[in-house]
């Protein structure tokens, strides 16, 4: 048996780490469009329909054939090198922050042995893996449980695990697990010098998914290599998720999670009160259990500011990484692809050969990375259509939970998170937050029993809806939480389970009014926005008749084969592993196309104006929707209103320009700033740059025409030396066009003469 050098090993390692870097740069220089552009109205198409095939090799070939128009999964290196020259396809850079790991059930002998979890960890041939499986591209390896290119949040100081056989087998002679007996496997010696045979360690690998069963094999050789053996069980999803997910009766499984905005999941997925054998689909289904973990992940998702969350996860880091509850590997990497044009569908010949726009290669995940992400579902459309047409997505499995309580699987997301709308969503390239169901939003805290807790307000849009018509507000979101909570949801009881009195029957959840949600929490935590705004909201007359621990068996798809949906998106029909097709949802709060208009300039002719006469004002509206708009304009000086004009006709996509003439009579002397706000036309959403704040103009005395509080000598000599003049002349001054006549005469003149001498009053 050959090893390679553990030192060796390691230079390559980062040799091949930089040489990916440079050819990844390469890869998309001619490919990626680079753009950041999306939109938040939607959705553009009449239909999106999830086409199920059995493995990844199935749904690329339908990609290639143009029966889909994009896939759920990242091109391997072979499909790279076929589609990128094809201009039938556009390829775009995948930056997704996933892992896929070996999950190791803490629970079960031996594997409960943190020391044998250690040397397995050791059996990870990672230059192998990279270079012959992911071909220096279909990922990126990792040594830790947070990237590094997450670099604030990582820690390098973590244990870190070479692949080094001989190191593997140390760690088990020292452990008591050597070959006691001269047969070819290992035993392990007890303590008290009993001798145990090793069981067969129940080792499952994905076979829909080429890399992971390829990681699976090299294993699983490297372990009956040293002496371990396994029944190793190359199986479809379905079998592999009743074993590991359900039942729990495995010892390493090849697993997949992610991607994440955030390092919160060290705590949803791994603290040790979500591991909870008695019931399946538990997310920590590895059963790490650890104190002193369970400490610093706590002390991370609670932190009332970033500089604690760091800390904290940066010590979690350590302990996770020492006992090993499960083995990081890779994450996602290379490109994905899409269809450049409109297929040939029967009965969508309007639509056929048109460029596909819209699509949205996002970094920060909604659902997903890249271009498969939510924002692509809602924004992509044929050609130049306001809406039309079907959108194909192909999957490499079906979702398994059709409720928004029991989301598990990327499936399960992917079609939930079109049916459902949340408080707030994430920017696809900065990670901030942007309004969603919850067009603003305060953060304060309150005294929680002598100690800072967080208040969360949100304020509802206006005239929301569910699918069936019926108003969606405030009280959804309160039963929401409850109904989380209740229904122990797996994603979704983390972000609940610290509200006030959640575990009573009346939460500290205020709903002053149909828009306005109050949630107080037992903790201050830098999260919190995060727990609520990434909630999905249920709907309360559907669901409060259903039991919270019945969603599985007695929910609003089990009983009816349908769900009451708010997001752009309603199901049409289906068929259990073959396909979901999904409507556009004509009662989605942003379904569009959109009222846009925007406040541009507020320009003004003069900045010093005589009290009692008049200043102009331009005001400037910008159309950015898709429907001529009558506009109403409200003009303020400092906090008052000075004129509502109403009647203002602008054309999409242009801009117009109305002029107010300011009469300054009984106005008092001093500086005004001047703010423009046009008024929200019906169905507009997005009101941010309906108000603009630009520039101020000084009230005094007639005649003090350099704002010095005086008339005298020098403001009439600055008058007469523009004598005759009007715009457009170079001595024309529109401070000193005292009438705003646009002409300078000998009126001008004998205003400023009339106050000469004259100072405002202290």
């Amino acid at each position: 048996m050959t090893y390679i050098n553990v030192n060796s090993f390691k230079k390559m390692l980062v040799i091949s780490m930089l040489l990916i870097s440079v050819l990844s740069f390469n890869f998309f220089t001619s490919e990626a469009s680079g753009s950041t552009e999306y939109e938040k109205w939607g959705p553009r198409v009449d239909y999106l329909q999830f086409i199920i095939y059995s493995n990844y090799e199935s749904e690329v070939q339908a990609l290639r054939n143009g029966l889909v128009d994009f896939i759920d999964w990242p091109l391997d290196y072979d499909t790279y090198n076929l589609l990128k020259t094809d201009p039938d396809f556009v390829l775009e850079p995948l930056t997704m922050y996933d892992c896929y790991d070996i999950d190791i059930n803490n629970l079960r002998w031996p594997t409960s042995d943190y020391q044998f979890r250690k040397a397995i960890a050791h059996l990870i041939n990672y230059e192998d893996f990279y270079t012959l499986v992911l071909r220096a591209y279909a990922g990126e390896m990792m040594d830790n449980i947070i990237w590094s290119e997450w670099a604030k949040w990582y820690n390098p100081d973590a244990t870190k695990y070479w692949y080094d056989p001989y190191t593997a087998l140390d760690i088990l002679a020292a452990a008591g697990y050597e070959n006691w007996d001269g047969d070819p496997q290992l035993e392990w010696k007890a303590p008290n010098a009993t001798i145990y045979e090793l069981p067969s360690l129940e080792f499952y690998a994905r076979q829909d998914d080429p890399i992971r069963n390829a990681l699976g094999d090299m294993i699983n050789a490297d372990l009956n290599a040293i002496g371990i053996p396994t029944t190793y069980v190359v199986a479809q999803r379905s079998i592999c998720w009743q074993k590991a997910y359900q039942k729990y009766e495995y010892h390493l499984y090849t697993a997949g999670m992610g991607p994440f905005p955030d390092p919160q999941f060290l705590y949803d997925y791994y603290h040790s009160k979500y591991a909870t054998p008695e019931i399946a689909w538990c997310m920590n289904n590895v059963f790490f259990m650890n104190a002193t973990y369970d400490y610093w992940v706590e002390a991370m998702k609670f932190a009332p500011d970033e500089a604690t969350a760091i800390n904290a996860c940066k010590e979690a880091q350590a302990v996770f990484m020492d006992q090993v509850p499960l083995i990081p590997v890779y994450y996602s990497a290379g490109s994905k692809a899409y269809r450049a044009n409109y297929g040939h569908h029967g009965g969508e010949e309007p639509y056929w050969d048109r460029p596909w726009n819209g699509f949205v290669n996002s970094i920060i995940p909604t659902i997903d990375s890249g271009i498969n992400d939510y924002w692509t579902c809602l924004n992509a459309h044929p050609g130049d259509v306001t809406r039309g047409g079907v959108l194909r997505y192909g999957w490499m499995s079906d979702a398994d939970h059709i409720n928004p309580i029991t989301v598990y699987s990327i499936w399960d997301s992917y079609l939930q998170d079109e049916l459902y709308s949340t408080l707030l969503m994430l920017d696809p390239f900065t990670g901030f937050f942007i309004p969603w169901l919850a067009k603003e939003w305060t953060i304060e805290t309150w005294d929680y029993g002598g100690d800072n807790a967080t208040k969360l307000t949100l304020e509802l849009y206006d005239n929301l809806k569910w699918s069936d018509g019926q108003p969606l507000n405030s009280s959804d979101v309160a039963f929401t939480m409850k109904y989380m909570y209740d229904a122990n949801s797996p994603s979704y009881y983390p972000y609940v389970e610290t509200i006030d009195g959640i575990d009573t029957l009346t939460p500290h959840i205020e709903t002053p009014d149909a828009n306005t949600v109050v949630i107080y929490y037992t903790v201050q935590s830098v999260w919190a926005l995060s727990w609520a705004g990434d909630t999905p909201i249920i709907p309360k007359h559907i669901w409060e008749a259903i039991a919270p621990r019945q969603v599985e068996n007695k929910g609003e798809f089990v009983t009816t084969g349908n769900l009451t949906c708010s997001g752009p998106y309603v199901i049409d029909s289906y068929l259990r592993g073959q396909y979901w097709l999904l409507r556009a949802n004509p009662y989605f709060f942003r379904y569009g196309p959109p009222h846009d208009i925007a406040t541009r300039d507020v320009a003004k002719q003069k900045t010093i104006v005589g009290r009692g006469n008049n200043a102009r004002i331009n005001i400037t509206v910008e159309n950015i929707g898709y429907f001529t708009e009558t506009a109403t304009i409200e003009l303020f000086a400092n906090a008052s209103s000075i004129a509502t004009i109403p009647g203002v006709t602008v054309t999409n996509g242009t801009s117009t320009t109305t002029t107010y003439t300011w009469d300054t009579e009984g106005v008092a002397y001093g500086n005004y700033s001047l703010r423009a706000y046009a008024w929200p036309v019906i169905g507009e959403i997005e009101t941010a740059d309906n108000t603009l704040t630009n520039g101020w103009i000084y009230v005094g005395i007639t005649g003090d025409v350099d704002g010095n509080d005086f008339v005298e000598v020098k403001d009439l000599l600055a008058i007469a030396l523009a004598y005759g003049s009007s715009p457009g002349d170079p001595k024309f001054g529109p401070n000193l066009d005292i009438n705003d006549d646009d002409f300078i005469d000998v009126k001008d003149i004998l205003a400023a003469a009339l106050n000469y001498g004259q100072t405002i009053p202290p």
